[in-house]
């Protein structure tokens, strides 16, 4: 049995009577994924006076046992413990091994001054936009000069809050960053409070992680794992506050707040998009997009093509009975059922190859789905004039004014395009799928506007 301490770069498979005396820098549950209940595991970034780091995991059966006899920021005496390489892509720091907990694990709370509570590790911003730290968390320091108006994101069961913003460095560069859920709250209040008192904010995130989107990389918090510190006044944000203010730089806080537009600057003066420039290299922000509605689907999901594709599109209650003038609630309506489904088809034989001008927005979350991505629209209509304003500034050639016909095919082959269905995957009376042939109306989901 091991009666002194090793250090924490010496620990190595092969033995699993280690003792090691560390802090616990950050400590983190991860979620149950298979069940859905409860956590599986418990991930900790252990630190000693070295300034040696390895990750430790409590798996799933070890949980009641430890759960109680850690807590974050505390110094332990950690002994007996199973060391191996790790296994997962992402790693919380750049030691080669990982520690594991066993059953027969010993764990006592010891006081040691000398191994230092944050110890932050700063990687430069050319570091990570040079994509070179893909696989590990990392720390960054800097100053938010940028920010949108935080933003939910409503799942089924769940609502989650979104803050993205822009921080600087030293040198003036500049990058994208993405908070979620409470990391995105405090930030957020931090902004609110220094736009009051016209100061900086200087951001530490501890054990951040990268996004990249068309080889452009950015910072996310990586769920419960990452900390976040906002002019913390330790002695990291002290020299840097002290080093940007000796330059002359200040904070640039950029809130953009919404206001009363009218319905032609609103579909005018924001950016045009097409089908084809979604599927390539969408961007954060609100567009427009001059095409036709080609099938409605599940939960009022519309399919429309411009002349450079197709692409999804949701559209709220009150935007349904603009366009069919009968709402989503309307169709669903118990008194409705006993009407057949080619009555049902019909409700929406008005708005087929009828041509609409959608504004609509993508969010950070869109950039990173591995999904097929809806969007949600935020304004439509069918403005005859307007639409024709809409062509006159962005259809420059003549070539672009007859594909914005965008005159429905007659082949056969295309029929599907041409009927209007709201699609499902529940089964019908016979226990088999509706047919993608021959579709049918199975059901429309409402879903309350913001």
């Amino acid at each position: 049995m091991a009666s002194k301490y090793s250090q924490i770069d010496d620990v190595c498979p092969g033995r699993i009577d280690w003792k090691i005396k560390a802090r616990v820098l950050n400590l983190w549950t991860i979620p149950n994924f298979r069940s859905r209940i409860g956590d599986g595991s418990i991930e900790m970034i252990l630190l000693d006076d070295k300034h040696g780091r390895i990750q430790a995991t409590i798996k799933k059966d070890l949980l009641a046992i430890y759960r109680q006899q850690i807590s974050e920021g505390e110094v332990y005496s950690f002994q007996n413990f199973f060391v191996s390489e790790p296994t997962n892509k992402l790693k919380a720091t750049r030691n080669q091994y990982k520690l594991f907990f066993l059953k027969d694990t010993i764990v006592e709370k010891i006081s040691d001054e000398g191994i230092s509570k944050f110890a932050f590790n700063f990687m430069s911003f050319d570091s990570i936009l040079n994509k070179e730290n893909e696989s590990f968390m990392f720390d960054v320091i800097g100053h938010v000069v940028e920010n949108e108006k935080i933003r939910e994101i409503v799942k089924p069961n769940k609502t989650m809050k979104l803050l993205t913003f822009v921080l600087e460095d030293l040198e003036k560069k500049r990058i994208n960053c993405t908070l979620w859920n409470a990391f995105a709250e405090k930030l957020n209040e931090a902004i609110l409070d220094a736009t009051t008192l016209n100061k900086s904010i200087v951001v530490i995130l501890q054990s951040a992680v990268t996004n990249t989107f068309n080889k452009i990389h950015g910072i996310n918090n990586n769920f419960q794992g990452t900390k976040i510190f906002v002019n913390p006044n330790l002695p990291e944000d002290v020299e840097y506050s002290q080093k940007l203010n000796d330059i002359g730089s200040y904070a640039q806080i950029i809130t953009q707040l919404p206001g009363p537009v009218s319905m032609s600057d609103e579909f005018l003066l924001t950016k045009r998009i097409t089908v084809k420039e979604l599927s390539i290299s969408p961007e954060v922000g609100f567009f427009t997009m001059l095409a036709r509605i080609i099938e409605v689907e599940f939960k009022m999901q519309v399919r429309v093509r411009d002349r450079t594709g197709t692409t999804s599109l949701m559209l709220f209650d009150r935007m349904v009975k603009l366009l069919i003038d009968k709402s989503a609630t309307d169709l669903i309506n118990p008194s409705n059922k006993e009407k057949s489904n080619k009555n049902l088809l019909a409700e929406f034989e008005a708005i087929i190859d009828k041509e609409l001008l959608f504004k609509f927005g993508i969010i950070e979350e869109d950039l990173f789905s591995d999904w097929d991505v809806t969007y949600t629209v935020k304004r439509v209509t069918s403005d005859e004039g307007l639409i024709k304003q809409f062509k006159d500034k962005h259809f420059t050639r003549d070539t672009d004014r007859e594909d914005s016909d965008m005159t429905p095919t007659t082949d056969k082959s295309n029929k599907r395009k041409r009927a209007m269905y709201i699609s499902s995957d529940d089964e019908d009376d016979t226990g088999e799928k509706p047919s993608k042939v021959h579709p049918r109306l199975v059901k429309i989901k409402v879903e309350k506007e913001d």
